[in-house]
């Protein structure tokens, strides 16, 4: 937060002096620079840094695992068989669609039920006629 007011500080330094046509005062400058450098840490510190906080990060999950592994085994050599989801990173859950209510009314589920019986008979009919198309040709033979 030090240096985010440090470089806003010098963001405003600047363009006040740039606004007023003033010349830019070098040692004010500098001592801003130097203090926004000191802040700053080494690139290779902290890349060292960051590979020990990993290497760190890495070895107690290896412990973790390896003590997870040894709960599941029993006094006989027994590997007791737990769930894998406990393990495995969470996935991210599916957005549900929204549902269209239909027949949402007592009229619309009649209505539905009406077209439903309609139909219904309708193919009845069809296979009627079609059966008693084939009993004319002769190709019916339900036995």
């Amino acid at each position: 937060s030090l240096s985010v007011s440090l470089s806003v500080s010098l963001c405003v330094f600047l363009s006040l002096c740039v606004s007023h046509s003033l010349p830019l005062s070098l040692p004010l400058f500098s001592e801003w620079r130097q203090e926004f450098d000191a802040l700053r840490q080494d690139p290779a510190e902290l890349q060292a840094a960051v590979d020990a906080a990993v290497a760190t990060f890495e070895d107690e999950q290896a412990r973790t695992k390896a003590a997870a592994l040894a709960k599941a085994t029993t006094d006989d050599g027994w590997t007791v068989v737990t769930a894998k989801r406990k393990d495995e990173p969470a996935k991210p859950k599916k957005k549900k669609k929204k549902k269209e209510l239909t027949n949402f009314y007592r009229f619309q589920r009649i209505e539905a039920r009406k077209e439903q019986i309609a139909q219904l008979r309708r193919k009845f009919d069809e296979d009627k006629l079609r059966m008693a198309a084939m009993v004319q040709s002769r190709k019916f033979r339900p036995y």
